[in-house]
């Protein structure tokens, strides 16, 4: 356990000098530790799969990790190369789609109630893109269609992997530890693209709600690799 600890450790550590970095104004340096620390969470996650009894979910998650480690690094190209933002933002969110896509095999192979955590998740996301595009009534059509089909799965994910812990809670499923980790993680993971979201197209820029943002993200990641050990 105490290489889990070691390198969420040093996930932390590193995001830390992201921030420090980042503020200063140094954006290209700041993408080589962003790519470090989403590297922290990739690494604890083989090595949490080592002692995983389901390699093949596993792999999965890991890709799911690993995909979200790359979009992490290609949606902070806005900062960076300010004339490719939109490209840079909407790439991110492509790659971060992907790895939701891997995240979600991986929870329906656990699932209770697999329908009626699908419906759950669909509206839960139809009600946030209400919200939202009623607060953020400028977005352009590309966001829009972008925001849809991605708070659309994010939420179906977060909804399946919910359920999947209040099945474990109540005793419908053997696990606990993995299931729990994957249900906080999902709502952490939720919690933290709205948060981005609105941050990023709101009309005032609020810099301690994106140090929130990727403290709950970077909490989720690294959950997620860590539910590979009690799996």
């Amino acid at each position: 356990m105490g290489l889990y600890f070691l390198l969420c450790a040093l996930c932390v550590l590193i995001q830390i000098i992201f921030l420090i970095v980042e503020k200063k104004g140094m954006m290209k340096l700041s993408l080589v530790f962003k790519g470090l620390a989403s590297l922290m969470f990739i690494i604890l996650g083989f090595i949490c799969l080592q002692k995983s009894q389901n390699r093949a979910f596993g792999m999965f998650i890991i890709t799911g990790l690993i995909l979200d480690g790359i979009g992490d690094v290609v949606i902070n190209f806005r900062f960076a190369f300010e004339k490719h933002k939109h490209l840079s933002f909407l790439s991110g969110t492509a790659f971060f789609f992907l790895g939701h896509v891997f995240y979600l095999v991986g929870l329906v192979y656990y699932a209770q109630r697999l329908t009626l955590c699908i419906v759950c998740g669909v509206i839960a996301a139809y009600i946030v893109l209400y919200i939202m595009y009623q607060i953020l009534h400028d977005l352009k059509l590309i966001y829009k269609i972008f925001g849809l089909v991605y708070i659309t799965m994010l939420f179906i994910m977060t909804s399946i992997a919910v359920g999947n812990m209040i099945a474990a809670l109540i005793g419908y499923s053997e696990a606990t530890i993995a299931p729990c980790f994957y249900g906080i993680g999902s709502i952490l993971f939720a919690a933290s693209d709205i948060l981005l979201i609105m941050n990023n197209f709101g009309q005032k820029k609020c810099y301690t709600s994106r140090v929130i943002s990727l403290v709950l993200y970077y909490v989720a990641q690294l959950l997620f690799a860590m539910s590979l050990a009690f799996v």
